[in-house]
C-alpha cells in the first residue's frame, strides 16, 4: 500500500471517529473539520489529540481564562472548558455563533461566553482576563496586527502574570516578530500544523 493511500485511509478511519463520538449528540462540531481529516497529510493524530497535547504544554492553573479566536463551531473552546475556569469564544458571523452555542449548551458546558463581535473589536477588559490566546489562522494581515497590538496593550497593564499565546499555521509570524519584547517565542510543535507558543511573563509580581 502507497503512503498516500495508507494516509488517506487513515483519515477516513480517524474522521468517521469523530463524527461518531460527537455525532451522536447530535451536535455539529465535526463539519467544520473535515477538511483536517480528509486532508491531514501524514499526521497519525486527530485534531482533538492535538489540541489536548497543546494544552498539555501548559501549566494550568485552576483560575486561568481561555479565549479562542475566532471560534468557528466551538469545538476548542468544549475541549478547553474542562481545563479553565472560563472559556470565551470570538465569532463574527451570528450564524456560526449560533451554532456554537448550541454545539456547548449539547453539550452541558456551563463555564464559556460566545462573543459577536471583529475580533479587533473585543473590550480591552475581557483581554484582559484571559491567560491563553489560540488561534488557528483566523485571520492575517491588518487585522491579526490590530488584534495583537490590543493584546500587547492589555499585557502591559500587567493584570495577568502570565498569558499564552497558541498560533497554529502561524503565517504572520513576521508580525509576531514585531512584539517579541513582550511575547517572545517559547518553542514550537509540529503536528499536522506547525503551532507556534508565545509566552508573556510579568516579572514584576
Amino acid at each position: 500500500m502507497s503512503d498516500l493511500v495508507k494516509y488517506a485511509h487513515r483519515a477516513n478511519i480517524l474522521y468517521e471517529e469523530f463524527e461518531k463520538k460527537y455525532k451522536d449528540n447530535n451536535v455539529d462540531f465535526f463539519s467544520c473539520y473535515e477538511n483536517n481529516f480528509k486532508d491531514c497529510g501524514d499526521c497519525e493524530t486527530t485534531f482533538e489529540e492535538t489540541f489536548l497535547k497543546v494544552l498539555g504544554k501548559l501549566h494550568i492553573k485552576s483560575d486561568w481564562n481561555f479565549m479562542d479566536c475566532g471560534c468557528g463551531l466551538g469545538f476548542p473552546m468544549y475541549l478547553a472548558s474542562k481545563k479553565f475556569k472560563k472559556v470565551y469564544g470570538v465569532e463574527i458571523m451570528p450564524e456560526i455563533l449560533e451554532k456554537a452555542k448550541d454545539n456547548l449548551n449539547k453539550m452541558n458546558v456551563k463555564n464559556f461566553e460566545i462573543i459577536n463581535s471583529d475580533i479587533t473589536n473585543v473590550a480591552e477588559n475581557i483581554l484582559q482576563e484571559i491567560n491563553v490566546f489560540y488561534m488557528f489562522n483566523p485571520f492575517v494581515g491588518n487585522v491579526f496586527e490590530k488584534f495583537i497590538s490590543n493584546v500587547v496593550r492589555c499585557l502591559n497593564s500587567k493584570k495577568q502574570n502570565e498569558v499564552w499565546l497558541i498560533y497554529v499555521n502561524a503565517v504572520c509570524e513576521d508580525i509576531m516578530l514585531k512584539y517579541a519584547d513582550v511575547l517572545p517565542l517559547q518553542f514550537c510543535l509540529h503536528d499536522f500544523r506547525k503551532i507556534n507558543f508565545y509566552r508573556y511573563k510579568n516579572t514584576e509580581k
